[in-house]
């Protein structure tokens, strides 16, 4: 499914595939290739809650695929 109808307008919505990072200090995680559902009319945008129920899934796991990442604190 590329494509779905939005909720908010009706018009054409697609799916767009982010990471977002979830946590924080020592307990930071990674999760990439979430999709996303964009209007590309309003641009109100949406998980389904079976995306949601895997990312809360993942979070939980114990043990992650892991690799080095650079991560930087804003100074403000």
């Amino acid at each position: 499914m590329n494509e779905a109808k939005c909720p908010v307008c009706g018009e054409i919505a697609t799916i767009k595939r982010i990471a977002r990072v979830f946590g924080q200090d020592n307990d930071l995680i990674v999760i990439e290739n979430i999709p996303i559902i964009m209007c590309r009319k309003c641009h109100e945008h949406y998980i389904t809650a079976e995306t949601l129920h895997e990312i809360e899934q993942l979070r939980e796991q114990r043990q992650h695929q892991s690799r080095t990442v650079h991560v930087e604190r804003c100074a403000a």
